[in-house]
C-alpha cells in the first residue's frame, strides 16, 4: 500500500489513492484520475478496476475508462 519516494518520504500507492476518490469523485478527483491513469501499469489498473467494481459497483463512471473487463 505504501511506497517511498527517492528521498525516503512515504506515500500511498496512486491506484489506492484513486480508489478512495472513486466513491464520489469531485471535479478535482476527475483531474487527478485523468493525469494519473496513463501512468499506471496494467496490473495497477486491473487492481483499481477490480477494487472499484467490488466496492462501489458496476455503475461507477471510472470503470469504463480503466481497462476492459
Amino acid at each position: 500500500m505504501g511506497l517511498r519516494s527517492a528521498e525516503g518520504l512515504p506515500f500511498l500507492a496512486p491506484e489506492i489513492q484513486l480508489f478512495y476518490k472513486a466513491k464520489a469523485p469531485r471535479p478535482k478527483d476527475w483531474l487527478d484520475f485523468a493525469k494519473v491513469l496513463p501512468l499506471l501499469s496494467n496490473s495497477q489498473k486491473t487492481w483499481l478496476r477490480d477494487a472499484i467494481l467490488i466496492t462501489y459497483g458496476e455503475d461507477n463512471d471510472w470503470l469504463r475508462k480503466i481497462l476492459p473487463c
